[in-house]
């Protein structure tokens, strides 16, 4: 038993549909506004799903999807996908030595500093910016 329409446009498309079940959404669309109903698409795909009309999905089972990647196998390699390796990383001869840590974190400070006194001028400037001026010359009688 079929469930009844919950609206009069899907009433209206249900009933299109059992007429003439090839109809196209346009001409159904037209049907309806000349009697004054609004139909839109998902009504129509949800009268079509309603009689049984629907098409089936394209997609076969376990085919890829458009837009979608496929989940690659544990421990496959995905091209194009730079990933760390998991576990130890491998022994190599350019070990970074605590040479080159230090410097770089004293590269780090001497950045900072500068930035610390660049903030600092801009504090100064904008202080003297918004300070409020005193009028020049002589004030101006009230009336």
């Amino acid at each position: 038993m079929a469930k009844k329409p919950s609206s009069p446009s899907m009433a209206f498309a249900v009933a299109q549909l059992e007429k003439n079940p090839r109809i196209a959404f346009g001409d159904l669309k037209a049907a309806a506004d000349k009697k004054g109903l609004q139909v839109l698409p998902i009504i129509y795909g949800r009268a079509k799903k309603a009689l049984g009309l629907q098409r089936r999905s394209a997609a076969k089972p376990g085919r890829r999807v458009a837009g979608r990647s496929p989940v690659p196998a544990p421990g496959a390699s995905v091209p194009g996908v730079d990933r760390p390796r998991r576990g130890r990383p491998p022994k190599s001869a350019t070990t970074p030595t605590l040479d080159g840590s230090l410097s770089q974190l004293m590269e780090a400070v001497q950045q900072a500093e500068v930035h610390r006194q660049a903030l600092e001028q801009i504090q100064q400037i904008l202080d003297s910016a918004l300070r409020p001026r005193r009028g020049r010359g002589r004030p101006r009688k009230n009336p």
